[in-house]
């Protein structure tokens, strides 16, 4: 029994070690631009938010320019018509054969150390913080909204209504989703595809650097700060060591996310090949460098002869 402890404890103590070593402390100036959008939640549906604003404070605190988007996650408030009374009912409760509804009592913005901070997904333009409101029922659970329990078999909504992706560690947003199938389906490999989407990233990263330049150009011109008050702006190794290790999805990942946008779609593509194929002369179609059907074989053969 004391072996099976003291098993736990150390397991436990070398993976807060491995993620303290993996990643570095959360930017305060992210943590409370992120509680200031929360605070000023409107209840519409789920969508990316840019946090950064174009202001004196970006100069004195670049990283700021640098903080990635934001998507607030509150299906309750968002989604208010799909739900019974606007209610959740709690899963841990339902486990346990009782039944208690969930209320949300705070957002998972940070604010409390690493624990609280924000999911960290891939979008785009490099990584998306998924902001998620936190649910506590009359028994003290809490809940968190990504739990697959609320939005998967509470919420109604099919999976390409969701504004992103969760898998065990990590997610994705829809929009670096239809960039992949877009890329893959024109023909781009997919090493191909990792470094558009690596290049995409970089290239965001220098849009900030020059947009901080001209704004620190401007607030020191018309006399707002000194150049003393201008701090230099971060490099990019620099940026990336305030996020997870790889801001680029891997390209195992890049294909299962082509595979689930066929699996999705599968149906659609099946109804149009079954439309395409089945016609009152033909009854097979065959596929190689060109597309041809038993009608058109027909043709083919009334002509030689």
């Amino acid at each position: 029994m004391k072996f099976t402890v003291f098993l736990v404890v150390f397991s436990y103590s070398i993976l807060l070690l491995l993620q303290a070593k993996g990643c570095t402390a959360f930017p305060d100036s992210w943590s409370k631009v992120i509680q200031e959008l929360c605070t000023t939640f409107q209840q519409l549906p789920p969508q990316i938010v840019y946090g950064h604003h174009y202001t004196q404070q970006a100069v004195m605190d670049p990283m700021i320019l640098l903080m990635p988007p934001v998507i607030l996650w509150s299906p309750t408030e968002q989604f208010p018509h799909l739900f019974t009374r606007n209610v959740l009912v709690c899963p841990d409760c339902e486990k346990e054969g009782k039944t208690s509804h969930l209320t949300a009592v705070r957002w998972k913005d940070g604010a409390k150390g690493q624990r609280t901070e924000p999911r960290k997904i891939h979008g785009r333009d490099g990584i998306v913080f998924l902001v998620a409101r936190v649910y506590r029922c009359v028994n003290s659970h809490e809940i968190l909204a990504t739990d697959p329990r609320v939005y998967q078999k509470q919420l109604p909504l099919s999976s390409t209504l969701l504004p992103f992706s969760l898998w065990h560690i990590t997610g994705y947003t829809r929009d670096v989703q239809s960039q992949i199938v877009l890329l893959i389906t024109a023909g781009l490999s997919i090493s191909a595809v990792r470094d558009t989407i690596q290049q995409q990233q970089y290239n965001t990263f220098l849009r900030s650097q020059r947009v901080y330049t001209e704004l620190a150009q401007l607030y020191t011109t018309n006399g707002q700060i000194t150049f003393n008050d201008v701090k230099p702006f971060p490099s990019f190794e620099q940026y990336s060591s305030q996020l997870p290790k790889s801001i680029t999805p891997s390209r195992h990942a890049i294909t299962g996310l082509f595979l689930a946008d066929f699996d999705n779609t599968k149906e659609t593509y099946y109804n149009d090949m079954r439309a395409t194929t089945i016609a009152d002369s033909d009854s097979w179609l065959s596929c190689n460098h060109t597309f041809a059907c038993a009608g058109e074989f027909d043709l083919l053969l009334l002509v030689s002869i």
